[in-house]
């Protein structure tokens, strides 16, 4: 976890949606938001600190972000997939 997202963890207690209007990430940080246009999805603030989706496009009316939580562990020999749908 980057040190901004270790901030905005500790300063919550834990994963919270922050509003736009009391703190930003920092730049080229990806990061959840959410718009009242398109929901929850990924951006990050750009150099000029504009708001852009994972492929770069202007976010629009972004109202909350919060930074991602941390990946799932996987222990020493990674994932086992389909054990945990019966698939032993």
């Amino acid at each position: 976890m980057s040190d901004e997202n270790e901030r905005s963890v500790a300063s919550t207690g834990s994963l919270a949606w922050i509003p736009v209007t009391e703190r930003l990430p920092a730049n080229d940080l990806m990061v959840l938001v959410w718009s009242n246009s398109n929901g929850l999805h990924l951006a990050y603030l750009d150099s000029f600190r504009q708001w852009r989706d994972d492929d770069h496009n202007p976010g629009k009316k972004i109202t909350h972000w919060m930074p991602p939580p941390e990946p799932p562990n996987m222990g020493s020999d990674g994932p086992n997939m389909g054990s945990e749908l019966g698939n032993k």
